[in-house]
């Protein structure tokens, strides 16, 4: 029995002469069971009514009615729509207790579906296959159809329990192993290529997944399928900050028997390496090539990659406009190949940040949250809510801000060595930190910080904003981490402009330069230009910088003592000009003095002039 159906299906599986059946419908609809037809389509008035007579019947009568339905769809295609074909006849089948048939029927409906990149549907089909197989069947082989299909359909949870299983089965040293392939190097390739699927479903929950990957080449000959573990290696290798083995395992990678989408991963991953190194001409030339590779594999998922790494390269250099046009055309590439809950959440997640930095906050906090809302796997989810959270700390809701931020550090495994997504989140939390300098006492003594100039840049920016205890330790690291790009530079700038030995004239001037209004608008604040910072931050719907900077506004009284300062009176010269104890004048003068952030009376006069907070 099915909830729906046309007249002509109900037909062909009733047996029934025309006359009576279009009595029995009649019936129907006149009790309520049925509702009126629309376009020869029939369905059950209500979902409970529909449960209710299925389960009232026997279920001998169930398989029967299964079996009419499943002849008469395999006789007549054309009674459903056809796409519904193939998974209605898998079910029909299936109940009907004809598993041979409901096997084939998964099999060619999931073929069906990843033809059409609908990856969720294939993954559906395969799983209801797994169910069927017969015995002596290679469990295996299918196990490792279903789990690839979860890499697309953006279920890595299930992919990886999926190729577990399937790894398992390979293992030589079971009693009951899979169907022994033709040759010994056969089953290697099949568990080597097993152990790369598992480590890219790990990869997007948040883990390295870096001893399959090692284990899978060492278990590889010299061609093709090796190349592609090596590329894929080095690539994450490179994701997990070991830059000079992720270099030579790439140049290996271009060296070895491998296909387009191996050669144009080496590419990439060696023109990532390259911006690191500020070698613009290299990421470029390398990056066009990896185009050009791609192009040649028609691969999606590559290609998805590669428009990734060009835009994230853009955006490295201030080219905002331009990276965002470049990763919404990725975007769109993944929505085509039904990537978007996996390669889509990826690009969504790093190019929105391209619109945060353009001021666009509501494009971006709308593309961001269409991109949680597709349940992206954990690993995309996190790095979606730190971009997030930082749109909500510019905004003023530092409790949204704090509540991403955490959501992102539950989505991120604690020994994910990603440190390139793991600065970012450490820069939100310590912008969003009530006790920020517990926490940058650990972060701001990491070895390998001088490695990620590009993520810890910001994080010092915010660290010399939120804490006076580490200032020494912040401009150690300000000396010795290189500068790469202009963004960087304007970063550097900022944070000696914090610490007092730079102007913060010049750090406006770098953000005036690359079009960045809302870093504008706090250097210009800091500058003193308060009144252009306040219509920046009024055009983002920014909230005051008075609550972000190192110190909270001036009382009444506090300005009245700071001009007597800045003329030079004595606490004592003050007190009498205002009619106080000169104690009382010198508890304020202190007060002036910590809420500025200066270490004397002649900064602190500075510091009224420049942020005009005296006449």
């Amino acid at each position: 029995m099915i909830s729906a159906s046309t007249c002509g299906t109900i037909a062909a599986a009733a047996r029934l002469p025309e006359p009576e059946l279009e009595g029995a419908l009649r019936s129907a609809i006149e009790q309520g069971v049925l509702a009126r037809p629309v376009r020869d389509h029939h369905a059950f008035r209500r979902d409970l009514v529909r449960q209710a007579v299925y389960e009232d019947m026997l279920p001998s009568e169930r398989t029967r009615f299964h079996l009419w339905f499943g002849r008469a769809l395999q006789a007549d295609p054309s009674l459903a729509p056809p796409d519904h074909v193939l998974p209605l006849l898998a079910a029909h089948w299936q109940v009907a207790g004809e598993r041979e048939e409901a096997l084939a029927a998964c099999l060619r409906a999931a073929r069906a579906a990843a033809d059409m990149h609908a990856y969720p549907e294939q993954l559906r089909m395969l799983e209801r296959a797994l169910t069927l197989l017969p015995p002596g069947a290679d469990r295996s082989r299918a196990l490792s159809l279903a789990a690839a299909a979860c890499l697309h359909a953006g279920e890595a949870g299930r992919g990886v329990e999926l190729a577990t299983e399937a790894r398992s089965l390979l293992d030589p040293t079971r009693a009951d192993p899979s169907p022994a392939d033709s040759s010994p190097a056969d089953s290697f390739r099949r568990r080597a290529l097993l152990l790369d699927l598992r480590s890219t479903l790990a990869h997007r929950l948040g883990e390295d997944g870096l001893s399959d990957l090692r284990e899978g080449v060492a278990l590889l000959e010299d061609g093709p399928d090796r190349a592609r573990l090596t590329s894929t290696l080095a690539n994450r290798l490179y994701l997990m900050a070991r830059f000079d083995e992720a270099r030579t395992l790439a140049s290996r990678a271009l060296e070895m028997d491998g296909d387009e989408r191996v050669r144009a991963w080496a590419q990439l991953t060696l023109a990532a390496l390259a911006a690191l190194d500020g070698d613009l001409d290299e990421t470029a030339t390398r990056t066009a090539e990896a185009e050009r590779l791609v192009l040649a594999s028609g691969d999606a998922t590559t290609r998805c990659v590669a428009i990734l790494c060009e835009a994230d390269a853009l955006h490295a250099m201030g080219e905002d406009e331009r990276a965002w046009e470049h990763a919404r055309k990725g975007i769109e590439t993944a929505r085509e190949h039904g990537l978007v809950r996996d390669q889509g959440a990826g690009l969504t997640a790093l190019a929105a940040e391209a619109l945060v930095t353009l001021g666009r906050w509501p494009e971006a906090r709308a593309v961001l949250t269409a991109c949680l809302d597709r349940d992206p796997p954990p690993l995309l989810r996190a790095l979606a809510l730190t971009t997030l959270g930082g749109i909500e700390l510019a905004a003023g809701d530092t409790e949204a801000a704090a509540s991403a931020a955490a959501e992102a550090r539950r989505n991120l495994s604690a020994t994910y060595g990603g440190r390139m997504f793991q600065l970012r989140l450490l820069d939100l939390e310590c912008a969003v930190a009530s006790d920020p300098d517990a926490l940058l006492a650990d972060v701001l003594s990491a070895p390998d910080l001088l490695a990620h100039p590009r993520q810890v840049w910001p994080l010092l920016d915010t660290a010399a904003r939120r804490t006076r205890t580490h200032r020494p330790r912040i401009r150690a690291l300000a000396a010795d981490l290189p500068v790469v790009g202009p963004v960087q530079e304007a970063h550097r700038l900022t944070v000696l402009a914090e610490v007092g030995d730079a102007s913060w004239r010049h750090a406006a001037d770098a953000w005036r330069s690359l079009k960045h209004p809302h870093r504008l608008a706090y250097a210009l604040m800091r500058a003193g230009s308060v009144g252009e910072a306040t219509a920046l931050t009024t055009s983002l719907g920014a909230t005051p910088f008075a609550s972000e900077t190192s110190f909270p506004p001036l009382t009444p009284r506090e300005v009245e003592v700071l001009g007597l300062v800045a003329l030079g009176y004595s606490n004592r010269r003050i007190g009498e000009h205002l009619f106080i104890s000169g104690r009382t004048a010198g508890v304020h003068v202190s007060n002036v003095l910590a809420k500025l952030e200066v270490a004397s009376r002649t900064e602190a006069a500075a510091a009224a002039h420049r942020l005009k907070l005296i006449g």
